[in-house]
């Protein structure tokens, strides 16, 4: 533990490293900002390949030195998940420079899953394994465009995704866990992203953009699915209940109510919708988000100890009501 402790450590430096370099070799070539979303910095984007780069550079060095203990032998096909991420960085590096038709791009999102599923042992759930498969594909690709919705406000994206590895380090070390993918993942991503997080709030330089929001997102639907395939559903859903919530409903209502395509950037979801109606700043949606996710994090922490479902749909009904707060406040 304590070897894990000075490694997050040492990546938390080196990504502070690493993103004021490309700050101050990028400085100049700004992100061209929605109007529609007040900000009022000059920002470079694409950060995320920072991220990216560390997390690949990192992972060599530890299946050399095997410095967290990790059998990475005993993981079925890692490989096939560490090369499908890969490509989706790859990918996704491209569309934040050229833009790939949004088709093409989900395309490619499924094509990723669907072979990183490889890498999980499967047939957890009563249903055929054909249909468990698919599902597995949807969820997926559900969240890797959960994580790149999110990425819109100064500090949002980071505050999110911290306290969902702080929870999945809650969860391995409530379920043992240490020896999984899941620890190298969590522990290596936390200090990077707490890195990021500093030249992104209060006074934004870098933006993730879908250089690595959408790796990211990758990253956390495998968590997901893999704590489901160890049958730790509830624990799981504690992790991203707020983004899962505010964008489903969203969705729901743009598809069903408004007759909107659901990648329409309309930015209207309930996170955004005071900044975007000029009511309270990014600061204020970050304290709230802040307040939210300590909420779900104790919640969670109660139910790993207590195994009762009241905790869970007390979570969810905390992160409810703060939907409706944000849609009253922006009015």
């Amino acid at each position: 533990m304590t070897l894990s402790i000075y490694t997050a450590v040492s990546l938390f430096l080196v990504g502070l490293l690493l993103n004021k370099i490309y700050f101050e070799f990028n400085k100049g070539k700004y992100v061209e900002q929605s109007k529609l979303v007040p900000n009022n910095h000059k920002i470079v984007g694409q950060a995320g390949i920072i991220f990216i780069l560390i997390f690949f550079l990192f992972f060599f060095i530890d299946f050399k030195l095997n410095i967290l203990n990790i059998d990475w032998y005993e993981i079925p096909r890692f490989y096939s998940l560490l090369f499908c991420l890969l490509i989706l960085s790859i990918i996704s590096f491209i569309d934040d420079k050229y833009d790939i038709p949004k088709r093409v791009r989900f395309t490619i999102q499924i094509i990723v899953c669907y072979l990183s599923t490889s890498a999980l042992n499967l047939n957890f759930s009563p249903l055929p394994f054909k249909i468990e498969l698919i599902l597995i594909v949807i969820i997926w690709v559900y969240l890797i465009n959960i994580s790149n919705f999110i990425d819109g406000l100064n500090g949002f994206f980071s505050i999110n995704i911290i306290f969902f590895l702080i929870g999945t380090l809650i969860i391995i070390n409530s379920y043992d866990l240490f020896d999984d993918i899941i620890f190298f993942i969590s522990i290596t991503s936390l200090p990077l992203i707490l890195s990021f997080l500093i030249f992104n709030f209060p006074k934004p330089k870098l933006f993730f953009g879908d250089s690595g929001s959408i790796p990211v997102g990758f990253l956390i639907g495998y968590i997901l699915v893999y704590l489901f395939s160890l049958k730790i559903y509830l624990p799981a859903l504690f992790l991203f209940l707020y983004p899962i919530l505010d964008i489903t409903i969203t969705l729901i209502d743009k598809i069903i109510f408004r007759k909107k395509a659901p990648w329409e950037r309309l930015f209207d979801y309930f996170f955004l919708k005071p900044v975007v109606n000029k009511k309270k700043g990014h600061e204020f949606m970050f304290l709230n988000m802040f307040v939210i996710n300590s909420s779900n994090l104790l919640f969670l922490v109660i139910y790993l100890y207590s195994k009762n479902l009241i905790f869970f749909l007390a979570a969810a009904l905390t992160n409810i009501l703060f939907l409706f707060y944000f849609s009253k406040i922006s009015k």
